[in-house]
Order: structure tokens, then C-alpha cells, then sequence
């Protein structure tokens, strides 16, 4: 801070300078009996009150504490606590912005407070919106702050947060824990391995995540493990539309029941640069509680490109037409139509 009151102070010097030195020569070519009284008073006088008014005026709209903590936070901290104290700092100084909740609430779970990690999520959420990666962080950090009792309210926050990315994997990971302790092994390994494909092979934490897939799948009765409900989707884009949409255009694979209402029973959220591909959807794909693969006979599988990011219009799309979920064979779509309704 000595810094940059010696700068300022510096500039001060500059401006008066600049303000004096034409007064000071338009003094000197006044007639002695008209400059007398005014030739240094004057100029002394702008020189006192030029850097006074300007240290009124930083006083008044200036940020003399923001300035503090950029230049602390510039400074390596010495432990987790210190970097935890200037977060907290930040966010009272300039609770607008929501990357300083987030972050803050990063360094509550880390430091293991939970129930503050909450308060500092749902602070990101009411300034930057309700983003997956927001809503995925919120429902982690009130599910530990709950004494890890799930709750329809955590399973709503859950639910919106695939509903917008099903790839989301924050929420991924916490549903496989939510499945495992529920003693749902099944629905816990499909949750985790789903989490594991969003990783990259050399990723870390990829290895633990599929080493709890295994865990999952060894507690599986055998008669449950042997023939797990899944539905094999092979995918592609026509090539006649490959000069039409970009590598990073949203691609979303839904199945829906063919009766009743068209809830989503399995969603997979894709981009055109993965296509072709073959994978499987089962009933981690889930959206919405109560509403899964295995609980209907017979569905509709949908594929569908949206530049927007929207899971329910977009511009091309491919339609399976109704299939039997018992003994089905791998679906083959192929993207070829405008998405006209």
C-alpha cells in the first residue's frame, strides 16, 4: 500500500505542475501593480488544495480497500487459512460477483465446512445464475451439510442440473454416492462410470472413480449383475449435414416412453465431434426420480443437434420410431432430418 500512496502522490506532484506552471506564466506577463497580491498566492494556493480535493474525491468514490486486498492477494498466502481469510474479504468487499462466491465456496469444502460451502454455492447461484456446475456444487455441499440425509429438495436441484448437462459431473458423482449408500449398487456403478467416461484417460481421479465402479458392481446380486437393463445406441450424422452444424453443436440422445406422459426416461448430452459413436443407455441415465428405463416395455429413442444447447428443439434430429425394451437389439440413428415439430 506504501507503493502506491508514493505513486499517487507522485501524480499529485505532476498534475499540480501541470496546472501551475501556465498560471505561473500568465502571472508573469501581468503588470507588476495587478500580480502582486495574487503572483504566489495563487499558485500556492492550487497547490495545497489540488491534492487534497483529490484525495477527497479517491475518499469518496475510490476503492482504497479493493486495492488493499488486490495487492495482498497478489502476495503468495502463507497457509489455506490465510488464502480462506482473503476469499471472505473479497467477497465482503465485492459480493456482486459470483466467481468469488464460487471459489469460496471450493475453499469451505476443502477445508471441510460444508453447511458455509452451501451458503457460499447458493450465493453464486443468485448472482450467476443456475448453471449445472453451480447447482451440481450446491446440491454436494447440502447433502454434506444435511448429515448426508438425501432430501427432495437436493433431488430437485440434482435433477435440474442433468436436466441441463447430463454429463454434469459434479452431481454424477454425488448421485453414484447417494445410489451406494442407498445400497442401489447398480444404479451407483451406471452413475460412476458415467462420470468416469467425462474424464480424460490420464486424469487421476479417473482411476479412483472407476475403482468405486468395480465396488459397486461386485456388491450386485449375481442374477442382477449378469444381465443389467441396458440399451445399445449407435449413432451418426448424416453426411450430407456435415457442412451444416460445428464440431461444438450440442447433440442430446433422449428415450421416452411411447405411452403416457413423454418424461424423459434416459438423456445423454453429446457434441457433433463425437459422432459416430456406440453407447449404452440404462437407467443412470435418469433425469427424474421415478422415471426409468426399466420401469416401461416399450420406447421412443431420440437424437437431436441444437446449436442453442437445447435439449427439446434444435435443427436436425433422428427418430427410432417405437421399440421394445425386452430383448431389444442395438439402435442404430442416423441424424438426417430438420427438426420440425
Amino acid at each position: 500500500m506504501t507503493g502506491f500512496w508514493m505513486v499517487a502522490s507522485l501524480l499529485a506532484v505532476a498534475a499540480a505542475a501541470f496546472v501551475l506552471i501556465p498560471v505561473w506564466a500568465g502571472c508573469l506577463q501581468l503588470p507588476e501593480g495587478q500580480t502582486s497580491h495574487i503572483r504566489w498566492q495563487l499558485p500556492v494556493l492550487l497547490a495545497l488544495l489540488l491534492p487534497v480535493a483529490a484525495l477527497g474525491l479517491y475518499r469518496h468514490w475510490g476503492s482504497s480497500e479493493a486495492l488493499a486486498l488486490s495487492l495482498e492477494m497478489s502476495r503468495p498466502a502463507a497457509s489455506e487459512a490465510e488464502l480462506l481469510a482473503r476469499l471472505e474479504q473479497a467477497v465482503q468487499l465485492q459480493p456482486e460477483i459470483a466467481e468469488g462466491w464460487y471459489l469460496l465456496g471450493r475453499m469451505y469444502m476443502a477445508s471441510n465446512q460444508p453447511a458455509a460451502a452451501a451458503r457460499a454455492f447458493a450465493g453464486a447461484v443468485q448472482r450467476g445464475g443456475r448453471t449445472p456446475e453451480l447447482l451440481g456444487h450446491w446440491a454436494q455441499a447440502r447433502y454434506f451439510a444435511e448429515s448426508q440425509q438425501w432430501s427432495a429438495g437436493l433431488q430437485a436441484l440434482a435433477d435440474e442440473a442433468l436436466q441441463a448437462n447430463p454429463a454434469e459431473p459434479t452431481t454424477l458423482g454425488l448421485l453414484g454416492i447417494v445410489a451406494f449408500q442407498a445400497q442401489n449398487y447398480l444404479a451407483a456403478a451406471d452413475y460412476w462410470q458415467r462420470l468416469a467416461d467425462t474424464l480424460p484417460p490420464q486424469d487421476p481421479s479417473r482411476r479412483a472413480i472407476l475403482e468405486g465402479v468395480s465396488r459397486a458392481r461386485a456388491r450386485l446380486a449375481p442374477e442382477t449383475a449378469a444381465s443389467p437393463l441396458r440399451l445399445q445406441v449407435q449413432l451418426s450424422l448424416a453426411p450430407a449435414l456435415r457442412a451444416q452444424v460445428r464440431d461444438d453443436d450440442a447433440v442430446f440422445l433422449v428415450a421416452q416412453p411411447v405411452a403416457g406422459p413423454l418424461v424423459p426416461l434416459a438423456v445423454r448430452r453429446l457434441r457433433v465431434a463425437d459422432l459416430p459413436l456406440t453407447l449404452e443407455l440404462s437407467d443412470a441415465d435418469a433425469m427424474l426420480a421415478g422415471h426409468r428405463l426399466s420401469a416401461v416395455d416399450e420406447i421412443r429413442v431420440l437424437a437431436r443437434v441444437s446449436r442453442e444447447g437445447n435439449a427439446r428443439q434444435g435443427e436436425w434430429r433422428a427418430d427410432s420410431g417405437r421399440l421394445k425394451l425386452s430383448g431389444a437389439a442395438p439402435v442404430r440413428l442416423v441424424i438426417d432430418r430438420p427438426d420440425i415439430r
